[in-house]
């Protein structure tokens, strides 16, 4: 049996989508703010952020500066003992396969 173009989609098929309707020129759809432009929407999100930055507890100098000192002699170790093995390995190697 065939069917004819004007009825129905079978059940396995989905269906289409409408045609969007048309928008102004910068204006992002969306459930909350419909019609607002981008910049606005960007500007709200700034004024978000900047109330957000308020509600931080920032460190005091002092804790930065330990923080920083521990982390660069931190990464110094680290860095002495992956070098050290990196030559052991290296000497290993080398007498394995005479290079």
């Amino acid at each position: 049996m065939r069917m004819d173009s004007s009825s129905s989609p079978p059940a396995s098929e989905p269906a289409r989508a409408r045609p969007r309707a048309p928008r102004a020129p910068g204006s992002v759809p969306s459930p909350e703010g419909r019609g607002k432009s981008v910049v606005d929407k960007f500007r709200e999100f700034l004024v978000g952020v900047r109330g957000e930055m308020e509600k931080v507890s920032w460190p005091e100098r002092n804790q930065v500066q330990s923080a920083t000192i521990l982390i660069v002699i931190l990464v110094a170790i680290m860095a002495s003992i992956i070098g050290a093995l990196d030559l052991v390995i290296t000497q290993v190697l080398k007498l394995f396969f005479r290079i």
